[in-house]
């Protein structure tokens, strides 16, 4: 993915849309991984929250607090080793995507044999979009915390499963979906039985102090608790019917809503048919973790927020069909993710 991109950027460098690729390093091999949003984490990293909502053209209506604040607080303070957030960033996103490798192929095996395991973090390595993992965004280390707070649920460590998730809903605003697979997976410990719950079930709930905590710096800042969601309408986003939003990018004539409303439709499809082979704490929170985006009336970075729907990794890795699974579809996965790579070192919206 490194050669691509670095060779793309270069052929590409005379093209129209070198004016949206952003340079945050002399460095080819360092600089194809930041676009888009890492301006905004940058930005954060070197001077904290403004909370100020821009009016300039291409702006307008937007504002930093859209963007949660662990991955840039811990891109700054590792930057302070690295001399350099933008390089601390990219060490921290591949170090918590080999890490979610780990915790995912552990997390398979409380279920699966080793094959599986191992195929599950194949799939994540190739899936499409899946070069983010290691880009200036926050995708990686969401992942990483989701897969810890479950896997700690799965062993009963609830205060530890309850923290982590503090940590994701500090990470994206997503991160407080948890709070189902967790509480869900405690009841599940207990066969359901609300005698057998003790007080150490409120530690489920704690994902939702992570967006508590990010609201209140909200509210410091503006004076709007929920600042960080109403400032999403600067990028067009409002509450809608997420089957219509999906339905209406199916037959869109914009390549981008297109690409990303069938990638969404295929992934549903995936979770719907086979949602018997997935434990149920997983499928519910792959399918609100593709809902909650959809609600917000846009397909745009869609493709992108696939990423963190670990289930989809583990079903991948689960379906029958010897070469076809282990063989071509690593291949195909493996090609289009490829191409896609072109797209997103040059800064193409259909990567955004």
């Amino acid at each position: 993915m490194t050669v691509i991109g670095i060779l793309s950027r270069t052929l590409f460098e005379s093209s129209r849309h070198t004016r949206f690729v952003f340079h945050y390093s002399r460095f080819a091999l360092l600089n194809i991984w930041g676009v888009w949003d890492t301006e905004w984490y940058m930005n954060i990293a070197r001077s904290g929250y403004s909370g100020h909502i821009h009016t300039n053209p291409g702006n307008i209506g937007q504002a930093d607090v859209a963007f949660f604040p662990l991955y840039p607080f811990l891109s700054r303070l590792l930057g302070y080793l690295t001399r350099s957030d933008y390089v601390a960033g990219l060490i921290l996103s591949n170090l918590c995507l080999i890490g979610a490798a780990v915790i995912l192929y552990n997390l398979v095996r409380l279920d699966d044999d080793e094959a599986v395991g191992l195929r599950a973090i194949l799939c994540l390595f190739v899936f499409p979009m899946a070069f983010v993992f290691s880009g200036f965004y926050t995708e990686s280390l969401f992942l990483f915390l989701i897969l810890s707070s479950l896997y700690c649920a799965r062993r009963e460590r609830w205060m530890w499963a309850g923290a982590i998730g503090v940590l994701a809903a500090l990470t994206r605003s997503t991160g407080v979906l948890l709070v189902v697979p967790l509480l869900w997976e405690y009841l599940a410990a207990r066969q359901f039985q609300w005698r057998r719950t003790r007080p150490e079930i409120l530690y489920t709930l704690l994902p939702v102090l992570g967006v508590c905590l990010f609201g209140a710096e909200c509210y410091h800042l503006t004076g709007d608790f929920l600042a960080f969601s109403h400032v999403q309408a600067g990028w067009g986003r409002h509450w809608a019917n997420p089957l219509q939003v999906l339905w209406e990018s199916l037959f869109s004539g914009d390549i981008n809503n297109l690409f990303a409303g069938w990638l969404t439709l295929m992934v549903l499809i995936l979770l719907l048919n086979f949602s018997d082979r997935l434990r149920f704490s997983y499928w519910i929170f792959g399918i609100l973790a593709i809902a909650a985006p959809l609600c917000t009336g846009e397909m745009m970075s869609m493709p992108r927020f696939l990423l963190p729907v670990f289930p989809i990794y583990i079903l991948l890795a689960k379906l029958p069909g010897g070469n076809l699974r282990d063989e071509i579809l690593p291949i195909a996965l493996a090609l289009l993710q490829g191409c896609l790579m072109i797209f997103w070192t040059n800064a193409f919206f259909i990567t955004i």
